[in-house]
């Protein structure tokens, strides 16, 4: 057995190796002519998402002494059809969840009127930070 490569097996690697790089360097330059899109990262890239509709306004819920946070009434910029499930999440300001709640329209909403969705538990109004609202309308 040999430990040393032969001058002959260093040629024919040299040649593949040569071979390989002619290979890339002209699938690359096609794919740059034919202007291929970048593959975004996993997680990246741009989307449309489109959504049933916004929250337009809202105004807490608030029950006791001390005040508890109990839900939001909200309004919509969209006219809401009935079996439209409305999720809702209180959050403080570190973004953890505090409390939450889902309401189901057993009737049409239309753009003009509100809906309260209640949360449980109630909260201190104090640690309320923000909402997030989740629309998901029926097929």
């Amino acid at each position: 057995m040999k430990d040393k490569v032969s001058e002959v097996e260093r040629k024919k690697i040299a040649v593949a190796a040569l071979v390989y790089v002619a290979i890339f360097v002209t699938v690359y330059g096609l794919a740059a002519q034919m202007n291929v899109p970048s593959i975004p990262s996993l997680g990246g890239g741009e989307g449309e998402v489109t959504a049933p509709a916004n929250v337009d306004e809202y105004s807490w819920v608030l029950e006791g002494t001390p005040v508890k946070v109990t839900g939001a009434s909200l309004s919509f910029d969209d006219d809401l059809p009935s079996g439209t499930t409305i999720y809702l999440v209180l959050l403080d300001d570190a973004d953890t969840v505090v409390a939450s709640g889902s309401k189901v329209l057993s009737q049409p909403l239309s753009k003009e009127q509100s809906t309260t969705v209640s949360t449980s538990p109630g909260v201190d109004a104090a640690i309320v930070y923000k909402i997030a609202v989740t629309v998901v309308c029926p097929p």
